[in-house]
């Protein structure tokens, strides 16, 4: 009933074995059957008895390392066995050298005080040479005296060797090995990447577009803009690249080099911004320069110093920013080597003056210039054709109704070329003809600047602020082949084809210069992937 009263009582009961399949260490059949059966007894009783006696419960602390995962990257390793190893020091490394085997068993072990000794005699010579080299009559009195004063003695001869690591670090030939070493870690990390993630496979093998590869980029060039690229003629590996932001330190100009993406091998410190790059052809280590403040140098890349060759002794300088510099080759003017070429540079100013440069011991020096043509854009939308001996232009194109902001010859055929404007077009002209032959309208906003591709006369590159542009005359007049846009809060403000492969640089405002390769691009009888 409801409100009756029950107790009731929770028990365990017996535990009912339905299937009893004991575990089969060994084969019944096995000789070893019996004794392995005798020694699974005892532990089970041993289990149900519990810990013996003997036993007692400590702590302890099992030392793990941490995983490491190790590859190695080698054309050959060869092993030696059963021979001695002697330790020396040569030309700055480390090298150690099998010796020959003695012995009847074939060798002997370099034992760690072999090695110790091997060290020891090691620095005994090069204390010796030091001595040596101090001792030599062949010597100058001022050589004899820095020699004395970097020559240890008996009672510095304990400092020099705690000092021999530091002084090995400091060699031309570690310093060498660690460039390598680090180049070779960049290399590897930095792979270029292997398309777009966002296309489908269809979309990529198809469809033109524009492949990442990597950047050239470091903490030292972030906060500036870049304003000028150019390529080394003999080496094209290397990369000049000038940045600032025109009236805002610091001023640079940066030498990369495709081994090495993250720091520069060499950097200038300007005084005034970067407007124009270029190398010479004849001696590729000069690279001539154009500033801001319309003056013009030249720096051997090869060497950490200042410019070698500044205008600012110059009575001609310019007195508004140079735009462009351009190295360019004429007949000596000296009797002795009239049939001789030699490789002068020309700048262009907004000041309206052009100028040709040669060198001489105290800097650069302006010349009188000869009769090479040239174009030249203007802020008020003209494009002048002129001679650099005539005092007034042979011809005016006038159809750009803002500032021209960049002008390109055709590498194919020597009377087309190609300008831009800040009235959002781009245009292409025949050197005979005033009126353009197309025009070239993809964005409301200026085009900043255009290159021909090198590889194909109908191809061409145009940036403006928004994003870059890759023209294809054979496909369409209308809208370009790929675009690339410029990430968010950032402008395109430099371009550059690379001769000879498929690859093109842009330069933005943060400081970096990214490389692309054209993909699917239909060049001829071939396509460029």
């Amino acid at each position: 009933m409801p409100d009756e009263l029950v107790q009731i009582y929770l028990c365990e009961t017996d535990t009912v074995t339905l299937l009893d399949v004991p575990n089969a260490f060994v084969s019944e059949d096995a000789d070893d059957a019996d004794a392995t059966r005798e020694t699974a007894d005892r532990h089970a009783e041993t289990s149900k008895s519990g810990i013996p006696k003997k036993c007692a419960w400590n702590s302890t602390q099992t030392s793990s390392e941490a995983p490491k995962n190790g590859a190695i990257q080698s054309d050959r390793i060869d092993v030696v066995d059963e021979a001695a190893v002697d330790v020396h020091l040569s030309e700055g490394r480390w090298v150690y050298a099998a010796q020959p085997q003695d012995g009847p068993n074939g060798g002997t072990l370099a034992t760690p005080w072999d090695i110790h000794d091997s060290f020891c005699d090691q620095k005994e010579t090069l204390a010796r040479r030091e001595a040596d080299r101090s001792e030599s009559p062949a010597k100058t009195s001022e050589q004899q005296t820095e020699s004395s004063s970097n020559t240890p003695d008996t009672a510095s001869l304990t400092e020099m060797e705690t000092s021999e690591p530091q002084l090995f670090m400091k060699s031309e030939s570690f310093t060498r090995n660690v460039i390598i070493m680090e180049r070779s870690i960049i290399l590897n990390n930095l792979r270029p990447t292997a398309g777009d993630p966002g296309r489908t496979p269809e979309e990529s093998s198809s469809s033109p577009t524009l492949e990442g590869l990597w950047a050239f980029s470091s903490k030292l060039t972030r906060t500036s803009s870049v304003t000028s690229a150019a390529l080394n003629r003999q080496d094209p590996d290397i990369l000049a690249v000038g940045y600032g932001d025109f009236n805002r330190p610091p001023f640079l100009i940066c030498c990369w080099s495709l081994k090495n993406q993250m720091r520069p091998r060499t950097v200038f410190h300007c005084h005034s911004c970067v407007t124009s790059l270029d190398f010479c052809a004849n001696v590729p280590g000069l690279l001539a320069a154009g500033m801001y403040d319309g003056s013009v140098a030249v720096w051997d890349i090869g060497r950490q110093e200042e410019a070698r060759f500044p205008s600012s002794r110059c009575l001609k300088t310019h007195l508004r920013p140079v735009w462009q510099v351009k190295w360019t080759t004429q007949k000596s003017s000296s009797p002795a080597a009239e049939s001789e070429w030699v490789e002068l540079f020309v700048s262009a100013s907004a000041d309206g003056t052009i100028a040709k440069w040669h060198f001489s011991g105290d800097g650069l020096h302006c010349i009188g210039a000869d009769s090479s043509v040239y174009l030249l854009g203007t802020w008020d939308g003209l494009v002048h054709r002129g001679s650099l001996n005539a005092q007034h232009f042979i011809h005016t194109y006038r159809k750009h109704t803002n500032t021209v902001n960049h002008i390109e010859w055709s590498p194919f055929c020597s009377d087309v070329f190609l300008s831009c404007s800040s009235d959002q077009t781009v245009r292409l002209w025949k050197q005979d003809l005033s009126t353009p032959v197309m025009s070239f309208t993809s964005t409301q906003t200026a085009v900043r600047a255009i290159r021909w591709f090198p590889k194909c006369s109908t191809i061409f590159a145009a940036i403006n602020d928004r994003q870059l542009e890759i023209w294809d005359l054979k496909s369409s007049v209308k809208v370009p082949a790929i675009v690339r846009p410029a990430a968010l809060g950032v402008k395109m403000t430099s371009l550059l084809f690379v001769g000879g492969t498929d690859c093109v640089l842009v330069g933005d405002s943060d400081g970096i210069v990214t490389v692309y390769r054209l993909e699917n691009l239909n060049v001829g009888e071939q396509q460029v992937n």
